[in-house]
């Protein structure tokens, strides 16, 4: 099934057509525009983006959410939670130290609890137990000692680990496959070969959340609602729009409806966790771009630098997600606030650390960037690696060494398939364990083969660069604040369906002021519009841009609304500069 019978108002975004613009950029990047759109109309880049009816897409219904069962082993995996429900059985709910593992496990703990019944749960710690199902994890769960195991946004690789498993196994994951399944009563995850949902948008928490539909199908014609309260499962989905957005899967089909649906319920009843989550993070204004940059890492920061069950103290995240008292949530966020700063004080020293690393490989003319250290926690080597793709435009691997072993995390740029390339290393015995989609990866190499692997990577790093997209041109002196406002209604924004971009032609810089740790504001004369580098100083682009002054360019970025002590402005949020 297509993205197209899911959502008729909406096919997806479309491959761009519009023409390549002249002139060279500050970070070496070439654009094109996706379509004919010359301004900031919300008709034309609609209709660029393949949007033909405007108002069913800003206006999505979740009766259009799809059946859970055009998931593969979804009729398996329901009944048999049902089964556990029904009959009172011990069910284990085994998650990820991520949002998307701890946003699954609260909705599969939450619906449990809404339907009677009770389950434990297990979040592995990252260091000591390591991800997903392991001997020393199913171990210290006593995994084996349940009557039914659920693992949540892990398990489809564990192939040998749960085999082995003498208990009943669900695994509800988005992951992609590494072979063959693991033998268990059900494995749902629209990414196995036989699957024919089309559901390929959804994160883990997004596939939880249509087994709970499914379940609470079977349960009500078993008649079981007629002694246990029916669960509202729209109660869930201010969890499964954190966890979606925080996960960057493609806001398209059941994901966008899940996102819009929960964006709703955090506006007007959110759970106690998520309520104490948006008050410790001052965050009032409720969109998809909001809780992702606030909301997330505080849910991450439990799980990078905290850590797992079994610790005192340890799976914040998940338990703040799964409280019902308003105090006891607001002392778990203020705990995960106080984490998040730890963990941003430990990002910044390793991203430093990196960069130097980073630079001189690249001043050496390397088309892969690849740095370890035994100095980087292993919980923030996926963020520094993303930040050193954005800041030099190449595939970038950072690892965290204990002297035997090195832990890495990967993102890769658009046509460089970085994940086949780690999948094949690990197939070939250059890897402990690896694997990965695309964009990002995750794996594990000897410390004595992490030489011969790099070798491999750099013998593979060639890709046609592609232009970057953006929605529209602009001219400085004629973009307003009402036509930047009505872009909301695209509203949810992120991976699959982006904040509108657009370049801002015949910009005159009449002032640059530093402001923050390491930002630019870009001035040119209008009180109501200005330019905004945000970490100019950690992309190695400050100095530049300050030697911009006087002169007119054009600016690449996203335009939005800055509201600040009563006065409105339009704030491009900008990542490139165009010289023509």
């Amino acid at each position: 099934m297509s993205v197209a019978e899911l959502v008729p108002s909406w096919k997806g975004m479309p491959s761009p057509f519009g023409r390549t613009l002249e002139g060279h950029s500050l970070r070496g990047r070439s654009y094109r525009l996706r379509g004919e759109a010359e301004g900031l109309a919300l008709s034309q880049i609609a209709k660029t983006r393949g949007i033909d009816d405007l108002e069913a897409f800003t206006k999505p219904s979740l009766g259009d959410l799809p059946d859970p069962y055009e998931l593969a082993d979804m009729d398996l995996a329901s009944v048999r939670l049902a089964e556990a429900i029904r009959k009172k059985q011990s069910i284990l709910v085994f998650g990820d130290y991520d949002v998307d593992g701890a946003a699954s496990t609260a909705v599969m703990v939450r619906f449990c609890r809404m339907a009677g019944h009770k389950a434990d749960i297990f979040i592995p710690d990252r260091i000591e137990h390591g991800y997903g199902p392991s001997a020393k994890s199913l171990e210290a769960c006593k995994a084996a000692s349940y009557d039914l195991v659920i693992f949540v946004d892990c398990g489809t690789a564990a192939v040998s680990e749960l085999g082995s498993l003498e208990t009943d196994v669900i695994v509800v994951d988005h992951h992609q496959p590494q072979g063959a399944l693991p033998a268990v009563h059900a494995c749902v995850n629209p990414h196995r070969e036989d699957d024919r949902s089309g559901f390929g948008m959804l994160c883990a928490a997004g596939v939880a959340f249509m087994l709970c539909v499914a379940a609470r199908r079977t349960l009500r014609s078993d008649g079981y609602f007629a002694f246990e309260r029916e669960p509202d499962l729209r109660e869930l989905l201010d969890v499964v729009a954190l966890a979606t957005v925080a996960d960057v899967v493609p806001l398209v089909g059941p994901s966008r409806l899940l996102v819009w649906a929960g964006l709703a319920v955090m506006e007007k009843q959110p759970s106690a966790g998520i309520k104490a989550l948006m008050e410790a993070a001052g965050v009032k204004d409720i969109t998809a771009g909001r809780i992702g940059f606030a909301l997330g890492p505080r849910i991450n920061a439990g799980g990078r630098v905290g850590q797992g069950s079994g610790f005192k103290g340890g799976a914040k995240g998940v338990l703040l997600l799964l409280c019902e008292d308003a105090s006891e949530a607001a002392e778990l966020a203020a705990e995960l606030g106080g984490l998040n700063t730890e963990r941003q004080i430990v990002e910044q020293e390793a991203l430093e650390e990196a960069g130097v690393q980073a630079q001189e490989q690249v001043d050496g003319g390397a088309r892969i960037i690849c740095v370890y250290s035994s100095n980087w926690h292993p919980g923030i080597i996926g963020i520094v690696a993303g930040r050193l793709k954005e800041r030099f435009g190449l595939p970038v691997l950072v690892g965290a060494s204990d002297g035997e072993t090195i832990k890495a995390s990967g993102r890769s740029v658009s046509g460089f398939d970085l994940g086949s390339h780690v999948i094949e290393a690990a197939a070939r015995g250059l890897l402990v364990a690896g694997g990965g989609h695309a964009v990002a990866c995750g794996l594990t190499c000897l410390a004595s083969g992490w030489e011969e692997f790099v070798s491999f990577l750099a013998e593979r790093a060639e890709w046609d660069a592609q232009p970057v997209t953006v929605d529209c041109i602009a001219a400085a002196d004629r973009i307003q604040l009402p036509q930047v406002a009505e872009l909301d209604l695209l509203q949810p924004v992120g991976q699959g369906n982006p904040s509108v971009s657009c370049v801002l032609e015949g910009f005159e810089i009449n002032d640059v002021k530093p402001f923050g740790k390491g930002h630019l504001r870009l001035l040119n004369g209008r009180r109501d519009l200005e330019v905004v580098f945000w970490r100019a100083e950690d992309d190695g682009i400050a100095f530049e841009i300050a030697q911009l002054r006087g002169r007119t360019v054009s600016v690449v970025g996203v335009p939005k609304v800055n509201e600040w002590n009563g006065r409105r402005k339009v704030s491009i949020e900008a990542s490139d500069v165009i010289f023509r």
